[in-house]
Order: C-alpha cells, then sequence, then structure tokens
C-alpha cells in the first residue's frame, strides 16, 4: 500500500507547474555552475599568463622609475643628515625594486621562448618551499606546527615529482575540484530550494477534497505522511545529486576524470591563539600541532558526499515539519525561507551567532570545509566544528523533526 502511495504522491508533485520551473531552475543551475568552473579556470590561466604578467610589470616599470628620480631629488634637496639619511634608503629602495621589476620582465621574456614542462614547475615550486622552510625556521615567529605542515607539503610534491603524477590545482577545470569548490555555494542554495520546493508538501493539501477523501480510506495516518515525506525527499535527492552528477560528467568528459589519486589534508583542527587576542584584542587562529591526515581527493569527495546526504535529509525534515504544522502553504513558505535563510546567512555575517552554528544544522551544509577543518576560518573562529558532531546533529534534526510532524499530523482534524 505505502508504494501506492508514493506513486500517487510523485504523480501530484510532477503535475504542480512549480516542480517543473524548479527543475528546469536546477538544469540551469548545472549549466551555469559548469560555466563558472570552466571562466574560473580561464582568469587564473589569463592571470597567469607571462605576456599579461609583463604588461603588469610593465606599468609597475614606469611607476619605479618615477619614484627613483622623486628619491633622487629628494636626497640631493635634503635639508640635514637625519633627511638625507632617510632619503638615501628611499633611493636605494626605489633602485632595488626597479631592478627587480626589470629582472622579473626577464624572466618572463624566457618563458614565453622556453615555456617549462610541468616537471620544470613543479621543481621550482620544491625549490621555493624549501627556502620557505629555512625562513620560518629560523624567524623565530612561526609555530611548529606551520614549519610540519610546509614539510609535509614539500614531501607531496617531491611524490608527485618522483612518481610522475601532474598535481591538480584546485581552480583548474576538474570535475572533483567543481564539486568541492562549489560546496559553499550549495550549502546556501540547498536549503532554500527545498524551502520553496517543499515547505507546501502537506499545508498545501490541509483544505483539498482528496485529501480529506484519502483520510477515511483504510489507510493509517501515518502511511500517508510517510509517502508524502519520501516522494518529497526522494525528488528532492535526486535533483540536487542530480544536478552534481551532471557537473561531474560534463567537466569530465571534456577534461578527463582525474585528480582522485592525489592527496590533500583533513582533519586539522584549530584553537584561539590566547597571545594574540591578549595582545591584539581580536580573535586568531592556530593550528593545533599533530592534527590532520593525509587522504585522496576521491576520499575527501566520498566523504563530502555522504555528510551532505544527511545535511539534505535533514533540511527535508525540517521544511517538512513545518508544512505539518501549518495550514497556509504561503505561511508554510515564508517560515521556512525566514529560516533557512537567516540560519545560513547569519552565522557568517555575526560573530556571536557563528560561536553556535556547530550546534544548528545549518551549519552543516559546506561538507569539503568540515571534513578538512576549513570552516573554522568560515564561521568566525568557531572551532566546535567535527564531522562526527556533524552526522549526530543532522541525524537528530531528522528524527525529531519527523516524530513532531507525525504526531501533530495524526492529531489534527482537517476535516473542520
Amino acid at each position: 500500500m505505502i508504494l501506492t502511495l508514493i506513486k500517487n504522491e510523485f504523480i501530484k508533485l510532477f503535475k504542480r507547474p512549480k516542480t517543473w520551473v524548479l527543475l528546469g531552475l536546477f538544469f540551469l543551475s548545472a549549466a551555469g555552475l559548469t560555466g563558472i568552473a570552466y571562466l574560473e579556470e580561464k582568469n587564473t590561466l589569463d592571470n597567469m599568463d607571462p605576456k599579461y604578467r609583463i604588461e603588469i610589470e610593465k606599468d609597475s616599470l614606469e611607476h619605479y622609475k618615477e619614484n627613483v628620480k622623486i628619491a633622487e631629488k629628494e636626497w640631493k634637496n635634503s635639508k640635514n643628515a637625519q633627511e638625507k639619511e632617510s632619503n638615501l634608503k628611499w633611493l636605494e629602495q626605489s633602485k632595488i625594486d626597479l631592478e627587480n621589476a626589470q629582472d622579473e620582465i626577464k624572466r618572463l621574456e624566457k618563458l614565453i621562448k622556453n615555456p617549462p614542462t610541468w616537471q620544470e614547475e613543479l621543481k621550482e615550486q620544491i625549490k621555493e618551499r624549501e627556502e620557505n622552510i629555512k625562513y620560518l625556521e629560523s624567524n623565530g615567529i612561526s609555530s611548529k606546527a606551520e614549519i610540519e605542515a610546509d614539510k609535509e607539503w614539500l614531501e607531496l610534491y617531491k611524490y608527485y615529482l618522483e612518481n610522475n603524477i601532474k598535481p591538480v590545482e584546485m581552480w583548474e577545470f576538474n570535475p572533483i575540484m567543481a564539486l568541492l569548490n562549489f560546496a559553499f555555494i550549495l550549502s546556501v542554495a540547498i536549503p532554500i530550494f527545498i524551502a520553496v520546493f517543499g515547505s507546501d508538501i502537506v499545508s498545501d493539501e490541509s483544505t483539498n477534497e482528496t485529501f480529506k477523501f484519502l483520510l477515511i480510506q483504510p489507510v493509517s495516518r501515518g502511511k500517508i505522511l510517510l509517502s508524502k515525506f519520501l516522494t518529497f525527499l526522494i525528488t528532492s535527492l535526486t535533483l540536487i545529486f542530480g544536478t552534481q552528477g551532471i557537473i561531474f560528467g560534463i567537466i569530465g568528459a571534456i577534461r578527463g576524470f582525474k585528480g582522485f589519486d592525489q592527496f590533500t589534508k583533513v582533519g586539522l583542527r584549530y584553537e584561539i591563539d590566547k597571545e594574540v587576542l591578549l595582545k591584539e584584542g581580536y580573535e586568531s587562529l592556530k593550528q593545533i600541532e599533530g592534527t590532520g591526515e593525509w587522504i585522496t581527493y576521491g576520499e575527501l569527495l566520498g566523504q563530502s558526499l555522504f555528510l551532505q546526504l544527511l545535511f539534505v535529509i535533514a533540511c527535508c525534515a525540517v521544511v517538512f515539519m513545518i508544512s505539518t504544522l501549518v495550514k497556509s502553504n504561503m505561511v508554510g513558505m515564508a517560515i521556512s525561507i525566514i529560516l533557512v535563510v537567516g540560519g545560513s546567512v547569519l552565522p557568517l555575517m555575526i560573530p556571536k551567532i557563528a560561536k553556535l552554528a556547530h550546534l544548528t544544522f545549518l551549519g552543516y551544509g559546506n561538507a569539503p570545509a568540515i571534513i578538512n577543518g576549513d570552516i573554522a576560518h568560515v564561521f568566525h573562529a568557531n572551532v566546535n566544528f567535527r564531522p562526527g558532531m556533524g552526522m549526530v546533529v543532522l541525524l537528530a534534526t531528522t528524527i525529531i523533526s519527523y516524530i513532531i510532524a507525525h504526531i501533530v499530523f495524526e492529531k489534527r482534524d482537517i476535516l473542520v
């Protein structure tokens, strides 16, 4: 019987014009997000293009030449020894800046004539990383965790070079990177879509004669409610993950499905830097030593999609509960949209609210950031996010919301 009810709910759901409008918007979103991924790569490559950078350096060159002239003039016209010494330092630094710009232009011109292979670029990155580690170890400021992190990246670069693996950058037009990069957008977009799509899934039928007739049939109200929830949930999951599947497939077909076996660090933990807080008066994060582990991007994507699955289910349960609690579909939609927009956006803007974000289901939409630990930087130094806690919050939200909806629906006298 439950399957028949679900079938009927699907028929009713896809008879609604709103369903088809949202379906169309999802396909447009897939095309739009794919386009954004491509444009991001193109923009990054344009900025890295030696010809473009030469133009930038030439503009800077003119500025440095003018600085040298002004500094030289000021040095000659100095009124006392102290002023002369200060202007001399200015002149010397201006000449250094000018020489550096000229050297950079020459270096870029060589790159145009002899473009480096990715192996040569990686060797250069290894060299820069080694120099940076030496600097961090000698400056007396950098933390042990910061130095160790750089050393780990250095070893990873060497591993890629030794095994002839071309690193995939986050900005590349790549299927894995696209889904991971879009997680922040989806963390806000998914709840809004679910609120618009499902806020009237029950409330819209509170005065519907067909619905009243259904309730007098030999079917329990619990089964009717469950069929509605499952229909709403299955459709939402299909649209949300189907859209991401389309994006993944399109980009993969164009560029190939590469990057699954490359490594990234997850599980990073942070704490408030008390020294900075006492001296400067603001909260700054520092990484806790010994935290984090290396996994592949394929594993990160899999874990992110699982957490996102729980997030979507929780969003559906909350919106479904609201739709059950109110009898007006307009009121239900208004409450749902205000809740998800406010709950998603306000923690990003107001630090005091951000401190509580880890306790709400809406705080767990950006799955990759939660898994790798970067979420602490998103929510104003909230260091309390954990993937495990996120699963508990999302599951608890789902169960409690559905139980409330079930109790209210069982007791409601819809025929009044």
